[in-house]
């Protein structure tokens, strides 16, 4: 189950970056032949980044892959390690939980003030906050 989750979360991270990839070529090729441009591949890179890294988070955690100093945490006795090893995971909760709460605020205030993108599109930016805010809920949980 543990591989199919991560399975899926590495297709979906990099399908965002094919697609952004594919966006800016496009826009760039617009650009210099025709003169033209799409407004909005900026904005679509910061959605992108927002949403992909929160699937990173969730993967590094779940891959075990968070940085941690292995010289000396291997030549500690096996119950310091365990402990450590808690401590590690509930500090990373923690921070996982509060990250997710102020989040959760930015997501009040942007329904509150009904904030749009300052670009062509105005996007609503509720809808790239909640998907950011539920990636930030997952790698919390």
């Amino acid at each position: 189950m543990k591989d199919r989750i991560e399975t899926l979360l590495a297709t979906v991270f990099g399908g965002i970056f094919l697609g952004l990839a594919v966006v800016v070529a496009v826009e760039t090729i617009s650009r210099k032949l025709f003169n033209v441009s799409l407004q909005g591949a900026d904005e679509l890179g910061g959605y992108a980044l927002a949403v992909g890294s929160t699937i990173a988070f969730s993967l590094a955690l779940m891959g075990r892959n968070h940085i941690r100093v292995d010289v000396f945490h291997d030549k500690f006795p096996r119950g310091l390690q365990a402990a450590l090893n808690w401590l590690s995971i509930v500090a990373l909760a923690v921070l996982g939980a509060f990250i997710a709460w102020v989040a959760f605020k930015v997501i009040g205030d942007t329904r509150q003030y009904g904030s749009t993108a300052q670009t062509p599109w105005a996007t609503p930016l509720i809808w790239p906050q909640s998907v950011w805010y539920a990636g930030l809920v997952i790698f919390a949980l």
